[in-house]
């Protein structure tokens, strides 16, 4: 750019006029007062996820992912990345699994529409909101 551009455009810069300069601020407080809500909304925590009973009895082989001790499931096995997913809880089963507890949940890596085929049917759970 040749300098006699430049000195022009510096010279137009400092000729801004004050109520520019106001109505800029005003601009920016606006923007503020919008975008400010959108992000509360974003850092809000997400509502937790919980075991639902689902009031039916039933079971599946394999596809567990742990398992924990007591009558109902953990809570902290239910989270975002398993959501819909199934827990199997009995209150009288005893075996070697899960430390020889004989009131237990296991946790299973299917939902409530996969095809049962489980021989040992419990107390279904299902993870979600």
């Amino acid at each position: 750019m040749p300098p006699e551009e430049r000195r022009e455009m510096a010279l137009s810069a400092r000729e801004v006029p004050r109520d520019a300069l106001k109505e800029g601020k005003s601009v920016t407080r606006l923007l503020v007062l919008a975008i400010a809500p959108l992000l509360l909304l974003a850092t809000a925590p997400a509502k937790a996820q919980i075991w639902f009973d689902t009031h039916s009895q039933g079971d599946w082989v394999g596809r567990d992912r742990g398992c924990s001790q007591g009558p109902s499931p953990d809570p902290n096995m239910c989270n975002g990345k398993f959501l819909g997913k199934v827990a199997v809880c009995w209150m009288s089963r005893p075996t070697d699994e899960c430390g020889g507890a004989t009131t237990w949940c296991k946790y299973k890596t299917v939902d409530i529409n996969t095809p049962q085929d489980g021989s040992f049917p419990g107390e279904i759970y299902q993870c979600g909101r």
